[in-house]
């Protein structure tokens, strides 16, 4: 139920905000540290150097970058975290109908993946590891290419034969799209880009976006992008103190962690929906969360609430923060 009202909430309040005619949506994995329990064996882990154990839980949200919203999350235990996994199931919840941008970090770069998300998409990969391995990949240390191949599910000859033109996916693999043992083959076509975030730094990316309409350094903006999904992970985590809970036992937990994600959705929308004057000089400013989560509890907790304007005083350059727009893919 709780994370039914997160994600209604988001869908229903969300202003469609969109990065050159796209939705931005990114998906990423955070760990949450959670009260110590040693019978509990699907979260509980040994090793700290004293002796004592830690617990986690595995949140894997689906973010709007533009509307600075959560759409959707899957809360996995610790020992059975899987984010690759985890991606179709918001995948396939979403009801988005506008054009979408999926971004996604290393971890995300399955077949299966890729066929579920059908929308375009932006994955980070590593060199010449996991998917990639055996393309063939050009020796230079920039390009942008194309590879084109079929998946299957059985290893004959002709697969053994034709390895450019086929791939062989075993049966340990999951893939929903073929039966274990059977003959079809699911056509997928991977667009490979490397290119450099700094001197002697580069960065390797598979998507689907039309090499004409969006060049490497279109995508590594695009991809700088995501950035945002893990600024809100430190928000979530010490702003709206995502590292105490009152609760001990997992489910109690998880309802604490849907309620503040939804909390940060409110305090989000405050932000985007705030009107100041930015203050002069060279830098854009914008509203700092903490100060929004402090705005927004004084909201629903003060009776009556208070009335705020934009002539009241309630943003004022004391609470803006600058943003980083330089910010490297290292910080």
């Amino acid at each position: 139920m709780f994370c039914a009202l997160l994600c209604l909430g988001a869908q229903r309040n969300r202003s469609i905000r969109r990065w050159n005619g796209y939705t931005l949506l990114a998906v990423d994995g955070s760990h949450v540290q959670i009260p110590s329990n040693i019978h509990d064996e699907a979260t509980y882990f040994n090793g700290t150097k004293d002796g004592r154990g830690y617990k986690l839980l595995h949140l894997n949200a689906l973010y709007d970058l533009e509307s600075q919203l959560y759409l959707d999350v899957v809360i996995q235990d610790g020992r059975v975290e899987h984010e690759s996994q985890a991606l179709v199931e918001p995948v396939d919840r979403a009801e988005l109908t506008e054009p979408v941008i999926l971004i996604a970090d290393c971890g995300y770069e399955t077949y299966n993946n890729i066929a579920h998300i059908e929308r375009k998409y932006l994955i980070r990969v590593k060199d010449k590891q996991g998917i990639l391995s055996g393309l063939g990949l050009p020796d230079a240390q920039e390009f942008d290419a194309v590879f084109s191949y079929s998946l299957s599910k059985r290893l004959t000859n002709r697969i053994r034969r034709e390895p450019q033109k086929y791939r062989w996916t075993p049966s340990e693999v999951h893939f929903d799209y073929i039966r274990d043992a059977s003959d079809a083959l699911y056509p997928i076509s991977l667009r490979v880009v490397r290119f450099a975030v700094k001197e002697s730094m580069y960065e390797t990316v598979i998507a689907n976006l039309p090499a004409d309409q969006s060049p490497p350094l279109l995508l590594r903006e695009l991809y700088h992008k995501r950035w945002g999904i893990e600024t809100s992970f430190r928000d979530l985590k010490y702003t709206l103190a995502q590292t105490h809970f009152h609760a001990k036992k997992r489910p109690f937990i998880k309802q604490e962690i849907f309620s503040r994600m939804t909390f940060y959705n409110f305090a989000s929308l405050l932000r985007l929906h705030t009107i100041f004057t930015q203050p002069e000089g060279t830098h854009v400013y914008h509203i700092n969360a903490a100060f929004a989560v402090s705005s927004f509890l004084m909201y629903v907790f003060t009776k009556p609430p208070p009335r705020f304007s934009p002539g009241s005083g309630f943003v004022g350059v004391a609470i803006l923060m600058r943003l980083r727009l330089s910010r490297g893919f290292s910080e």
